[in-house]
């Protein structure tokens, strides 16, 4: 209740100036792509809550959902909100993990035999054949929107999918009264226009922006890189020896002394706790005098370690050799 009561004081104050307000001054990481928070998935079920507010700067929450490896299915979000008062509209738009749209949320009404509440607003997606990784964004449509929102995610791969039951009766929808003549009736305000042309635009801008995904498939990899952007990932090479695994580091610290590099493979490439690892130089598979790597961390999809080696010499010599003990 002191959530709801906060958030209404927090929509008064900046409707009454949204003009001065910058739609993203308040947001935290998450207010843009590369710092969606992930929405774990347990039995295929997942959830996240929150609040977005345009008139307190915080319009956007960006969210990661990472499906099963290997699995294809059905998968479901409902987005429902509590606005601070009636007629606040939320709603969210689904990207694929290369930045292409996938879906955008539609109206839901409650169904027939279910209690109305009147301050519970809902929208709702379905991505058939879904796989991999999405990236949802919830948003505020408009200038004054605000509300406390629960987004909830299931998924059920295409053998749980193909056993769901239709149910042999759908109530018919509930009975409304008679619609009025609409030659009666002053004509309709013109709609306002959706936030996504500007929010996101469908083109990759000049130059090019991080934030845009549209770009991430034709923009040349950032310092430091990202692995959104296509040309950032690196494909894990052909082993030197038999039961060794090959890739690039892909980012780097300065700890002390030490050089932490994160290293493009893990184990989904093959590599396991316990493995060593060396810095090859150049484009050969020599090993780098000097280049010996302490593997602190492995990961799915990266390695992470130290060495010894300086900033000019991973530059030069950016892929690492990992071996089985």
């Amino acid at each position: 209740m002191a959530n709801r009561a906060g958030l209404v004081a927090l929509v008064i104050l900046g409707t009454a100036c949204a003009h001065r307000i910058d739609q993203g001054a308040a947001s935290g990481g998450d207010g843009h792509v590369t710092g969606a928070k992930v929405i774990k998935l347990q039995g295929g079920h997942g959830k996240a809550s929150g609040i977005v507010t345009y008139p307190g700067g915080d319009r956007v929450d960006w969210k990661q959902i990472d499906l099963p490896d290997n699995q294809r299915g059905t998968l479901d979000l409902r987005l429902s909100w509590t606005p601070p008062r009636p007629g606040l509209r939320l709603a969210f738009d689904v990207f694929g993990d290369g930045g292409q749209p996938i879906a955008r949320s539609a109206s839901t009404e409650p169904p027939a035999w279910s209690e109305p509440r009147r301050d519970v607003e809902v929208r709702s997606a379905s991505i058939a054949n879904a796989q991999r990784t999405y990236y949802v964004r919830v948003y505020a449509v408009r200038r004054g929107d605000a509300g406390t929102y629960r987004l909830a995610v299931n998924f059920r791969n295409q053998r749980d999918a193909a056993a769901a039951v239709t149910p042999e009766w759908i109530p018919d929808p509930q009975r409304l009264p008679p619609a009025p003549d609409p030659r009666a009736l002053p004509p309709a305000p013109a709609e306002p226009t959706p936030p996504r042309a500007a929010a996101v635009p469908r083109s990759c801008p000049t130059p090019p922006s991080i934030n845009v995904p549209a770009c991430w498939a034709t923009m040349p990899c950032p310092n430091p890189p990202n692995r959104l952007i296509r040309s950032c990932r690196v494909m894990v090479s052909i082993p030197s020896a038999p039961g060794t695994v090959t890739g690039r580091v892909i980012a780097r610290a300065i700890t002390g002394s030490w050089q932490v590099i994160t290293i493009a493979a893990g184990t989904n490439s093959g590599v396991q706790p316990g493995w060593t690892a060396t810095i090859l130089r150049g484009d050969t598979n020599e090993p780098l005098a000097g280049g010996a790597v302490e593997v602190l961390r492995v990961d799915k999809a990266m390695t992470v370690g130290k060495t010894s080696v300086t900033a000019d010499q991973l530059s030069a010599n950016p892929r690492i050799r990992l071996s089985p003990p």
